[in-house]
């Protein structure tokens, strides 16, 4: 990728390197902003203690969107069924019964020796779904195929993935949220 510098810094460039290349001693300017002159003692130790300033506030960390958070949901799903890691995806979902029963089995799979592979899904879109349910969303989904194994032993399964609303319900919490429930529409 090439980068375009403005004239004027690609000027002043070429005038320091032009300038650092000649013999002759660079002459001593005196600051034309200054009108006391500078101290001329050899002490290496500081005259004064330095200032520092503390800040005046604390800035405030950017509430995520419900969207933003749905698509972190996803990622943190597929991860979970990928790994066998349930940690992340049970902190971000509080009484989210389906959460839960996902979550137990995916456990369950790899405590067998079990797996799970699946690419996850790409959100095509989220909106809020029902105006009379404070913090009610539909994302529609194009799931990949899931291929799974119960067991070490067990037979290879597959689920065949496609196009899928789920609602979920959410629950501010901090500048984020969590999901307090999750129930997949049936067309």
């Amino acid at each position: 990728m090439r980068h375009r510098l403005p004239g004027a810094v690609l000027l002043a460039l070429l005038t320091v390197t032009v300038a650092g290349c000649s013999d002759d001693p660079d002459p001593e300017v005196p600051d034309p902003t200054s009108s006391t002159p500078a101290p001329t003692s050899t002490s290496s130790e500081p005259t004064s203690e330095p200032t520092t300033t503390a800040p005046t506030s604390t800035p405030t960390p950017e509430q995520e969107t419900a969207e933003a958070f749905l698509r972190r949901f996803g990622d943190l799903e597929r991860t979970m069924e990928e790994t066998g890691e349930t940690g992340p995806y049970r902190a971000i979902s509080e009484g989210c019964e389906a959460c839960d029963n996902l979550a137990d089995a995916v456990e369950r799979y790899y405590a067998a020796g079990g797996s799970v592979s699946w690419d996850g899904w790409k959100v095509l879109r989220v909106r809020p779904y029902d105006r009379l349910i404070k913090g009610s969303y539909l994302m529609s989904v194009d799931a990949t195929p899931t291929v799974y194994r119960e067991s070490s032993s067990g037979p290879k399964k597959r689920l065949a993935g496609g196009r899928t609303d789920y609602v979920f319900k959410l629950k501010r919490k901090g500048t984020s949220w969590v999901v307090t429930d999750k129930d997949r529409l049936v067309s």
